[in-house]
């Protein structure tokens, strides 16, 4: 059985402290020896922490888990005195440790630490036996940081300790099912940060590198979560520091198209000809290019700059040719070149295994076919988008499908044909998004069919589903001046000229940072984990829907009602954030917090807070 990662914020402390021997029958002689011997060390030179005894020894966990925990249990020994100790896991020693001496100082080290710091606090046992204890993603960056002092101190190597994060991070690499491999932006909805940020923290020699990699996989997550200003910062940072990295010029790229996409109208579309396209497969998420605000030449030409970069890199890569396929069908010229996005896509096309990157450029491909006069070869490769389509969890694909077969047939002498376009446009709109652009194109043609067919068209209330809105990770204070969170605090710092910096509390180094002109507010360490709007002078924060929509604006001043108004059905939930006597409406959903008082919204956060959930984990 592989090892199951949970090194997570939350712990259950087993009763069985104490003694550990009825969780050590499968322990080798060697690790326990090796942990033993290490514990010794590190409290050997750790100096002792007032309020707690430490065990004398570290519990193992005969379990397949990479986990290791501080914890807090009352010793009848020890006076008025707790107890703190450490528990590791039977996995981490196997698959992490590994016989590493270095690489379990540093372990310890960090866990020790959390006692050290003041992390842990003592609570009543719950019903089950099992109290919990959450550690938040500040204090690991602590405890990351005192570790590594304890066991230097110790006589360990900073060098082979820090090995045991590559460890983690190699093996969730290379067993992705595992699921821990979350961004610094994404890790900020988990109770621990990501691993790139902790190695960026600590490794010095290669701090560059893994801020980096970690700007990169925060880029993937923005992209999933449609937020492309902020993944265009995050790729382009990397493309700065790592220039021949092919996979972040295409990730730029695509980030930069996808915002030329998001400003097209349902008019250019359809002077365009096109058919609905598809683009988000390509990063584990399908997601529909759609409308709003005109053509912007620049940003076509950046963007297609962009892709050929990565090609001139890396020829024949799938995902960069894939998106000039895209971008020729969107051209800022509204002809489509369509010789050149057919070339693309073939050329994507070729040797690709994925099956939903298959089948989105197959939908493409059969869309620009389509738009080639190309009848029946759009007809098979919308074919074979429609297989895959049955397999694939996309519900943008499958609108794709039925946007294009539609259009296809409603083309044709046939009539038989022409009635099946028009069922095919009736399930499009009881099911597509509604803001897309393509949905006014395709209630049109249904109005237009349905008359031609002798029918009476239903109204588009009766089909249109109120649009969902986006996350927000970014805002824009004064022109050129965006600040997106989890980018680096210096950055920003050198963008705004400073700022009044006040300490959040003594346990943590997170800092709030003030910009009274501006009406803004940072909480930040070494990254941005929130902006807050707060003065008359903030800027305000607009909201869009999934398709690129505009969808109201939110600002400090405004009334209780509007915000109702405007984040009707939104789910909400109740609590602080780095002060626990403020209180503040929270929307997980959206990365969104607001305080409010008598029905007044005094500030605007964007924040990405944890969703509540029941239950140890």
């Amino acid at each position: 059985m592989r090892g199951r990662l949970v090194f997570e914020g939350v712990w259950l402390i087993f009763a069985a402290w104490a003694g550990g021997t009825a969780a050590r029958a499968e322990i080798s002689r060697e690790d326990r020896e090796l942990v033993d011997r290490t514990w010794a060390r590190l409290v050997a030179a750790a100096q002792p922490t007032p309020k707690l005894a430490l065990a004398k020894s570290v519990t193992i966990i005969d379990d397949d888990t990479l986990n290791a925990y501080a914890t807090i249990v009352q010793g009848e020994d020890a006076g008025p005195k707790a107890i703190a100790g450490v528990v590791v896991f039977r996995g981490l020693m196997e698959h992490v440790i590994k016989g590493s001496e270095d690489r379990l100082a540093f372990v310890l080290g960090h866990e020790f630490s959390h006692v050290d710091l003041g992390h842990l606090a003592q609570e009543q046992p719950a019903r089950t036996g099992f109290p919990r204890l959450v550690f938040n993603r500040q204090q690991e960056l602590d405890a990351d940081r005192r570790g590594m002092i304890v066991m230097m101190k110790a006589g360990y190597s900073f060098k082979r300790g820090i090995e045991a994060y590559r460890e983690f991070h190699d093996y969730v690499e290379a067993h992705p099912e595992l699921r821990l491999k979350y961004s610094s932006f994404e890790g900020l909805l988990a109770d621990h940060p990501a691993w790139t940020v902790r190695l960026a923290q600590l490794d010095g020699d290669r701090r560059t590198f893994w801020r980096a990699m970690s700007a990169f996989e925060s880029g993937i997550y923005f992209l999933q979560s449609e937020q492309y200003v902020s993944a265009e910062r995050c790729f382009e940072a990397v493309t700065e520091e790592f220039p021949q990295s092919d996979e972040a010029w295409t990730n730029y790229g695509h980030a930069l198209l996808m915002q030329y996409c998001d400003k097209l109208e349902p008019a250019d579309l359809k002077r365009l000809g096109i058919g609905q396209l598809v683009a988000g497969g390509f990063f584990r998420r399908a997601a529909v290019l759609v409308p709003v605000r005109g053509v912007d030449d620049q940003i076509w030409h950046d963007a297609v700059e962009a892709l050929n970069k990565a090609r001139q890199l890396k020829p024949g890569q799938t995902l960069a040719n894939a998106n000039l396929g895209i971008a020729y069908l969107v051209d800022p010229s509204l002809k489509s070149d369509v010789e050149q996005a057919t070339k693309f896509l073939r050329e994507a096309a070729a040797g690709q295994a994925d099956e939903t990157v298959k089948a989105a450029i197959a939908m493409n491909l059969g869309v620009a076919e389509l738009r080639n006069g190309r009848r029946e070869e759009a007809a098979r490769l919308f074919e074979q988008a429609r297989t895959a389509a049955g397999v694939i969890p996309s519900s943008t694909l499958t609108d794709a499908m039925l946007y294009n077969q539609a259009a296809l047939l409603a083309d044709s002498g046939d009539r038989k044909q022409r009635r099946e376009a028009l069922e095919l446009l009736r399930r499009y709109l009881t099911n597509a998004n509604s803001s897309s652009a393509w949905y006014r194109l395709a209630f049109d043609r249904y109005v237009a069919l349905s008359r031609e067919m002798g029918g009476t068209p239903a109204p588009l209330e009766e089909f249109a589903k109120p649009p969902a809105l986006r996350p927000v990770s970014s805002i824009t204070i004064a022109k050129g001046i965006t600040i997106v969170l989890s980018e680096p605090l210096d950055g920003v710092l050198r963008r705004l000229d400073g700022g009044q910096k006040l300490p959040v509390s003594t346990e943590t180094t997170l800092m709030r940072i003030r910009f009274p002109a501006r009406g803004i507010d940072l909480l930040a360490n070494d990254w941005v984990t929130a902006i807050i709007l707060n003065g008359p002078n903030s800027p305000t924060l607009s909201l869009v829907t999934t398709a690129g929509q505009a969808a109201g604006t939110l600002h400090p001043g405004m009334s209780t009602g509007e915000v109702d108004r405007i984040l009707r059905g939104v789910p909400s939930d109740r609590g602080p954030l780095d002060d626990p006597a403020r209180d503040y409406r929270l929307y997980p959903d959206l990365g969104l917090a607001l305080r409010v008082s008598r029905d007044v919204v005094e500030e605007v956060v964007i924040v990405q807070v944890p969703r509540q959930r029941e239950g140890p984990r």
